[in-house]
C-alpha cells in the first residue's frame, strides 16, 4: 500500500513557502505580478513504497496576491459520464 503527499509550510512573515511531495501532482503557483501559473515540481516517491526513500525539499517566494493550488491525482484522472477524460 502506498499514498501520495504534498507538504507545504508557509512563512506569513516573508511569504518563504518549503515544500516537499510524495508521488503527488504538484501544486500550481499562480504568479499575479507575471500573470502566469507554475508548476511546484518537487517530485518524490510516494510514501509506503520503499522503507527509506529520499526527498528534497523546495522554496519559492509567494507575493501579495500569488494563489497557490493543490488537487489530487483524482482530479487529473476523472471522467465523464461517457468515461472520456
Amino acid at each position: 500500500h502506498f499514498v501520495t503527499a504534498f507538504y507545504a509550510l508557509l512563512d506569513l512573515e516573508t511569504g518563504l513557502l518549503r515544500y516537499a511531495a510524495a508521488g503527488h501532482p504538484p501544486a500550481l503557483h499562480f504568479r499575479r505580478r507575471l500573470g502566469k501559473v507554475e508548476e511546484l515540481d518537487a517530485a518524490g516517491p510516494p510514501l509506503g513504497l520503499q522503507a527509506e526513500s529520499p526527498f528534497a525539499a523546495a522554496e519559492r517566494r509567494l507575493e501579495e496576491g500569488d494563489r497557490v493550488l493543490l488537487y489530487t491525482d483524482g482530479l487529473t484522472g476523472a471522467r465523464n459520464y461517457r468515461g472520456e477524460p
